[in-house]
């Protein structure tokens, strides 16, 4: 059963993903992009901010894993977030969560 909803929670991730890879291009979300110095597609134009986004959606879905007590499937997920956004704030939360215990209850 928790491989079931650990391969849920990935394609959870991976849809949200591709939801959130440019598709907004209609034309009332372009002066909100050029407001806040995006590109025109959509997504921000400083890799570092780019990270911060996604690491930001990861988090949140770790965050809802640990809240529901699901560890065996928010663990690696935090994992992920800190391996693969090592430098932003989603992956230090991580990070403090995991080292006080809270993320392998």
């Amino acid at each position: 059963m928790s491989r079931w909803m650990f391969t849920l929670v990935v394609l959870t991730v991976v849809l949200l993903a591709g939801c959130s890879s440019g598709s907004n291009t209609g034309s009332s979300a372009k002066p909100a992009a050029q407001a806040t110095g995006t590109a025109a597609a959509g997504a921000p134009t400083d890799p570092k901010a780019a990270a911060e986004a996604k690491a930001l959606k990861d988090f949140q879905l770790y965050d809802q894993m640990r809240i529901k007590e699901s560890y065996d499937l928010a663990v690696p997920l935090g994992a992920d977030i800190v391996k693969n956004y090592p430098d932003t704030t989603a992956a230090a939360k991580v990070k403090e969560t995991l080292d006080d215990g809270h993320g392998a209850d």
